[in-house]
């Protein structure tokens, strides 16, 4: 997703009631030089406007400055612009692993009552008593990936965490699992136990939270395709309450695919992070 700076003259320009999805990568440069983000929060689901701090304010201004050198004709605040011009990262905040992780397993908890929350409401639907027993059976098949795969390796992954931070095995098992780039950073970390020890963390943290939602991004799809292949047939059939537990889940699922796309790009920073001597050192 290509990241979109917005000129605006105050950040009460920006109508969050109006914000998609598609517009969570958007960067906004106010008058002042002021950069501001874009949040879902994790509990309310509303948009919060984020305002990044930056070591270097200067460039804020600079980067303002060109946006006005603009053609005086164009009378469009709204400029997706070359990458040229501008490095995206002087908009991101500074990442701090720890606090990475500490949110995902904030959103993973919430993902263990969301999943739970999809099942039930998808069997408050009734939809499973209107629809054909072969499909019935697929859906069974799929709750029962969820509870397994979902909700149990979630538990499994917090699980592995408390592993890692209390009595980890020898670091020669875990850098044998590491790609070449991280094998080499942790050869020159072993002197230094501590840092070799968190490095591993961070390491099968990403390793674990990856593989975990791929599998989590597959059964919501599956639910997905599953409830849009019976939306027509049942539409009709549904009384009110049923309707409210049909719609209420497929809101969930979708909610859930844009907080695990989040989570995703988290992954890639901390990978980069992972993959930087500097950084880790």
């Amino acid at each position: 997703m290509k990241q979109t700076i917005i000129r605006i003259n105050d950040v009460s320009d920006i109508n969050t009631s109006k914000i998609t999805v598609y517009d969570l990568n958007n960067r906004y440069v106010d008058s002042h030089g002021n950069i501001f983000r874009l949040k879902i929060d994790q509990f309310t689901k509303k948009i919060e406007i984020i305002k990044i701090l930056r070591s270097n304010l200067d460039e804020a201004h600079i980067i303002t400055n060109k946006m006005l050198q603009r053609k005086a004709g164009d009378a469009k605040s709204q400029t997706e612009d070359d990458p040229s011009d501008y490095d995206e990262s002087v908009f991101d905040e500074p990442f701090n692993p720890d606090e990475m992780l500490s949110k995902t397993f904030t959103s993973m908890n919430l993902h263990i009552e969301r999943f739970k929350g999809i099942m039930m409401n998808i069997k408050n639907s009734k939809l499973v008593e209107k629809i054909a027993k072969s499909d019935a059976s697929v859906l069974d098949n799929i709750f029962k990936d969820i509870e397994i795969e979902g909700i149990q390796q979630i538990l499994k992954v917090e699980s592995y965490q408390k592993e890692l931070q209390g009595y980890p095995k020898h670091i020669g098992y875990y850098q044998a699992r590491m790609d070449n780039i991280s094998k080499n950073i942790l050869g020159k970390l072993e002197l230094n136990n501590q840092k070799a020890m968190r490095y591993i963390m961070f390491y099968e943290m990403y390793t674990s939270i990856k593989s975990l939602y791929a599998r989590l991004l597959s059964l919501l799809q599956s639910i997905t395709n599953f409830m849009d292949k019976n939306n027509d047939l049942l539409r009709d059939v549904f009384n009110p309450l049923q309707k409210r537990s049909f719609d209420d889940a497929m809101i969930s699922i979708d909610t859930t695919k844009i907080e695990i796309t989040i989570i995703e790009k988290d992954l890639v920073k901390l990978i980069t992070f992972l993959h930087d001597p500097d950084a880790v050192n």
